[in-house]
């Protein structure tokens, strides 16, 4: 932020479903914030974007959530302020032959009317063909053992090739804004 310019004027922690709206929407009214970064998940991060959506800050701030995914936008109802953002690894309008690999196997799988796999259900997939290949790597599931073997490890999974270096995965990520019921990809990392 700093190399940017930007200043971090207040920060609040929420104890996960004991979200009360209101007093964080004051704050970001009272700090007059340019943007709010919400690691809110599950139904606190619904909550808060739909009370956010009413509220005066609507519009005029912005908000990047690193949790939010189609389901997520769904709960909140869409978004059309223009403001809303949000960065996972996975979209479903991310149209790569990963992408549309993975979400063809899922259809015939689960059938059309399913619901949408989203960032978090196939980052639960790309994980367990990730530990199935470390596993195979490593000849057992010890973690010592994953940990030895992991740097090199490829894997091409739902949303794309992932490599594992020094103890870090390298694989895709997206940046989107919401329109309405949909999370239309802006940048790519």
């Amino acid at each position: 932020m700093r190399a940017v310019g930007g200043v971090v004027v207040a920060q609040r922690y929420v104890t996960r479903g004991a979200l009360r709206v209101q007093p964080l929407l004051d704050a970001v009214a009272a700090t007059r914030a340019d943007a709010v970064l919400v690691t809110l998940i599950g139904r606190d991060l619904v909550d808060f974007n739909r009370a956010f959506a009413t509220s005066g800050l609507a519009g005029r701030v912005l908000r990047l959530c690193p949790a939010l995914e189609e389901n997520g936008l769904l709960g909140i109802g869409g978004d059309n302020t223009g403001e809303l953002y949000a960065t996972m690894g996975y979209f479903t309008s991310v149209a790569t032959d990963a992408t549309l690999a993975f979400l063809g196997r899922y259809t015939d799988r689960f059938g059309a009317q399913a619901p949408v796999p989203g960032g978090h259900g196939e980052g639960c997939y790309d994980g367990m063909c990730l530990l199935a290949a470390l596993a195979a790597r490593a000849g057992s599931l010890a973690t010592p053992a994953l940990d030895a073997g992991a740097d090199g490890v490829v894997v091409d999974g739902g949303r794309g090739r992932m490599v594992v270096r020094d103890r870090h995965v390298d694989a895709p990520v997206y940046l989107a804004r919401a329109d309405a019921l949909d999370l239309d990809v802006v940048a790519a990392f």
